[in-house]
């Protein structure tokens, strides 16, 4: 008996280069029947940069995707020609490579590709250049009247400085945050990243100003977190349950969120863990109990940083006892999630 044989499948479509002015997927441009020997896309890419040549186009490469082209994003094994302008994401079509679909961008829209370019340029100026000395950062501190803002505790040796690597890892920087009090009613606010840490802290001092630079430095302590110290919020976990049983107080325990109480959540710190009370009271309630704080922005309720678990549902405890308003809206909060279950 003769062995069945199975009709062949039709080769699959070329990768046709782009027209001007067209957006389509390049391969619903060429009709049936295909050839039997379609381009690979080694000879698509040399056809792509021997057309920009011709035309007096440039493919620009750069970018920090797989690709290798500004404007184009590799995906699946395919390359679309995409980019936003004017807050509004264009795409040119979809290619079987890179080169391709960097020349219908630049065919289309040439503007885009030399700001993009531009753009790049720039930021592997800024990412090269030498950063400044700790004598000219001082220099120039002096010279603005600014005092950088030094922290013995601190791994970078400056308060709001944190040494972070990149996700490709080829470069360490340092990024400069404003935390805790003072800094917008408990809000975070980034201020950059820099290549030292001396930089970051110059940055720091500028977005507070003279008079707020002196005023951090030379005021009240602050904690690891940015918060004015407070000895109640540096309890350790023995002395906030002792404090917690001699006022006849109970800290409220989790319900299933991974903490061992309810609305304390850690959080990283410079040199130790440290906690946070994050009260979940919605914007309604905020806005009618708490108005002019960032609860009636937000929705959340921040009662500060500390040292232990225990010392953050001490300060929770302490004020549901003495805001009944409050400790009525908890408690409705804490009933929802049991009636759902």
């Amino acid at each position: 008996m003769a062995p069945l044989r199975l009709p062949l499948d039709p080769p699959p479509p070329p990768c046709i280069l782009p027209q001007k002015g067209t957006a389509a997927i390049p391969e619903l441009l060429l009709p049936p029947p295909y050839p039997l020997s379609p381009p690979t896309m080694d000879d698509t890419a040399e056809a792509a940069r021997n057309a920009a040549a011709a035309e007096g186009l440039t493919l620009v490469r750069g970018g920090t995707g797989a690709s290798g082209f500004l404007c184009v994003v590799a995906s699946k094994g395919l390359y679309k020609a995409t980019f936003m302008r004017e807050d509004k994401r264009i795409h040119l079509g979809t290619f079987e490579c890179a080169e391709a679909a960097s020349l219908a961008v630049a065919r289309n829209f040439p503007e885009v590709l030399a700001e993009a370019s531009a753009k790049a340029a720039a930021k592997a100026a800024k990412e090269t250049r030498p950063g400044l000395s700790l004598k000219d950062v001082e220099r120039t501190a002096a010279a603005e009247g600014l005092v950088l803002w030094r922290d013995s505790q601190s791994k970078t040796g400056f308060r709001g400085v944190y040494r972070e690597k990149p996700p490709d890892r080829k470069k360490v920087r340092f990024k400069a945050e404003l935390r805790g009090e003072g800094t917008g009613d408990h809000v975070s606010r980034k201020v950059g990243y820099f290549a030292t840490a001396h930089e970051a802290a110059l940055a720091i001092a500028r977005r507070l100003g003279p008079e707020e630079a002196a005023a951090r430095v030379n005021g009240p302590k602050r904690n690891q977190a940015g918060w004015v110290w407070k000895a109640a919020n540096e309890l350790s976990a023995i002395e906030a349950m002792a404090q917690a049983a001699e006022e006849g107080l109970t800290l409220l325990p989790a319900d299933g969120s991974g903490s061992k109480f309810w609305a304390v959540k850690r959080t990283p710190a410079q040199t130790a863990p440290r906690w946070h009370v994050q009260v979940p009271v919605g914007v309604a309630y905020a806005r009618e109990h708490l108005a002019g704080t960032s609860a009636s922005v937000c929705g959340t309720l921040h009662l500060g940083s500390f040292a232990s678990e225990e010392a953050g549902a001490l300060a929770l405890a302490r004020r549901l006892r003495d805001d009944s308003p409050l400790h009525a809206h908890v408690m409705a909060l804490r009933k929802r999630p049991r009636e759902r279950r």
